[in-house]
């Protein structure tokens, strides 16, 4: 059974920061790495400027010193003509990739092409064995390292046609030899095996530019998912003192162990909370067979209480109206003239889910969606009956065990502690937030008036819990929660998780701001769920999605906690 049945609830007043009725925050789009690519592409971007600045650097000093060297003056020109053909593609780069995030892979290509040019025609004009080619795998590396593999082969390829072109043309004498550097006097068997080795040279920089490309971003993956890891850890510990800062745990004998309250002898003390204590107990009126219930009695201390009184006889109407395996059943609710107010209920055996959450830090997609199905249906018997929940959160869930089996069980809602009738505004006036801040809703977290969605909303809170690891909400003060629930969305999921990125518009219309932007009902988010799961999102989520983020973009990875 539960061990917090009782609902840790909060009623705040709301301060000025929090209007009934705020406009959305502008969008601000935080750039910034937020997957391997991102990393890789921005260092490329940088590292690709670099050298062009160099190139344009090292292109005036040649052009400059060329008189002074010498030579033929038909392969200068040619030389200086490539050389100028390069400076003129490095400016236009850099012109074009100011920002690195201007920069795509296609300009590193262009670059690169424009390099070999220029090294083309310094192959004829310096000779294929001169100390210029000292430049050219310091270059090749540079271009062979892009993300655009087939570009970074295109400039490699290039590169070892044109040097090997020229090379056999001198070697031969189809090409008259006017190369500053000659290599004339050297046998024949000599320069080729010079020309294989320098053709193996760069195509060994191409190999390993890519090898240690690979073994960068398996590093990145490695630290983004230790990063990840840290980042769950973080917001789960925050969660923790949050629950442990309310809860109070129960366990062995109870101030109410052996009494009898109606038909019920209680047992051991299961669950203590605000409202209330949860005992174990069996019925001894002999009107059923014996067995294991659980009752809940309302603290002695706040039967002079009206609001609290109408809160726990709030819970025992609504869950008592409610017949469906996916809420907990009740058995009996005390008469309204009982001395000790009571609810007894079906004593259910598992685990909730903000325990199931500790010890397993999340869940596979298809165990969510099975889990949103089933109290969908839990929803939609309260919702069919004119009840909003207002408090779902994971230790308002349960796992009933149904079978020998951990897979064997069923999921329940517990707790209607704070739910009220829709249209109605219960016993706390509009206004004032009702509710765990954390897993509210912002219509909820602003006093506003709250329909079914606002359990939906709640539910897909519940959702991004279970499938990233970490709390939607993870601030540890009240009024910081509250304020991140009505303006912030939380990181985005597969930044944080290892989901499909589909994933990410499914709860990002779950988990709109606006009711009328999210899911209609729990079914259609499972539905939708199920389907990104396997990398599929329908046009029209797409759509919403697109829609939303004109308004409210997800918080990016490094955002504070």
């Amino acid at each position: 059974m539960n061990d917090d049945l009782d609902t840790v609830t909060r009623e705040v007043a709301l301060p000025p920061s929090l209007p009934p009725s705020p406009s959305p925050s502008p969008v601000v789009a935080v750039r910034g790495p937020s997957t391997t690519d991102d990393v890789l592409d921005l260092d490329e971007a940088r590292r690709t400027r670099i050298f062009g600045g160099f190139v344009l650097g090292l292109i005036v000093v040649v052009v400059a010193g060329l008189p002074l060297v010498g030579g033929d003056p038909l392969a200068r020109w040619i030389h200086v003509g490539g050389l100028v053909a390069a400076a003129v593609t490095a400016l236009w780069f850099r012109a074009v990739a100011r920002e690195p995030a201007a920069y795509r892979a296609w300009h590193n290509v262009v670059l690169g092409h424009a390099c070999v040019v220029a090294i083309t025609t310094g192959f004829y004009y310096w000779g294929p064995f001169s100390a210029a080619l000292l430049i050219i795998p310091f270059g090749a590396f540079i271009f062979s390292a892009s993300r655009n593999l087939g570009g970074a082969l295109s400039v490699t390829i290039h590169l070892v046609v044109a040097y090997s072109v020229i090379g056999l043309a001198l070697l031969t004498g189809v090409l008259p030899d006017r190369t500053l550097i000659s290599s004339a006097h050297l046998p024949r068997s000599t320069q080729l095996v010079l020309l294989v080795a320098i053709v193996a040279i760069f195509l060994a920089t191409f190999v390993v530019a890519r090898q240690l490309r690979a073994s960068s971003r398996a590093a990145i993956e490695q630290l983004d998912r230790a990063l990840r890891a840290l980042g769950q850890r973080e917001a789960q510990l925050a969660e923790a003192r949050r629950d442990l800062r309310d809860a109070v745990v129960g366990g062995g004998r109870g101030r109410f162990s052996n009494h009898m309250v109606g038909g019920f002898r209680l047992g051991a003390l299961r669950g203590r909370g605000g409202m209330g204590e949860v005992y174990e107990a069996t019925r001894e009126d002999g009107s059923t067979p014996e067995r294991r219930y659980a009752v809940k009695l309302l603290h002695p201390h706040l039967l002079s209480d009206p609001s609290a009184y109408e809160r726990f006889a709030r819970e025992a109407r609504s869950a008592a109206a409610l017949d469906s395996p996916h809420v907990v059943r009740v058995v009996e609710v005390s008469p309204d003239d009982a001395a000790m107010p009571f609810l007894a209920m079906e004593l259910l055996e598992g685990n909730d889910l903000a325990t199931i959450l500790r010890e397993r830090a999340t869940l596979p997609v298809a165990e969510v969606v099975t889990l949103l199905r089933q109290l969908g249906a839990g929803l939609e018997a309260a919702h069919g009956a004119g009840i909003v929940h207002r408090d779902l959160k994971p230790q308002n869930v349960f796992a009933a065990r149904t079978g020998p089996s951990d897979e064997d069980v069923t999921w329940k809602i517990l707790d209607f502690g704070v739910s009220k009738l829709a249209g109605g505004e219960g016993s706390l006036s509009i206004g004032h937030a009702v509710g765990t801040p954390s897993y509210m809703s912002p219509e909820q977290a602003r006093g506003d008036v709250i329909d079914h969605r606002s359990d939906l909303y709640s539910l897909a809170v519940i959702a991004y819990r279970a499938l990233t690891g970490r709390p939607a909400v993870a601030s540890a003060e009240v009024m910081t929660m509250l304020h991140d629930v009505c303006h912030r969305l939380p990181p985005q999921p597969s930044a944080v998780a290892d989901l499909p990125a589909a994933i990410d518009d499914v709860l990002l219309v779950a988990l709109a701001k606006s009711p009328d932007e999210r899911f209609a009902s729990a079914r259609e988010l499972a539905d939708a769920l199920a389907a990104a799961d396997r990398g599929k999102v329908s046009l029209d989520i797409q759509l919403r999605a697109g829609a939303i983020t004109k308004t409210w973009n997800w918080s990016r990875t490094r955002d504070r906690e």
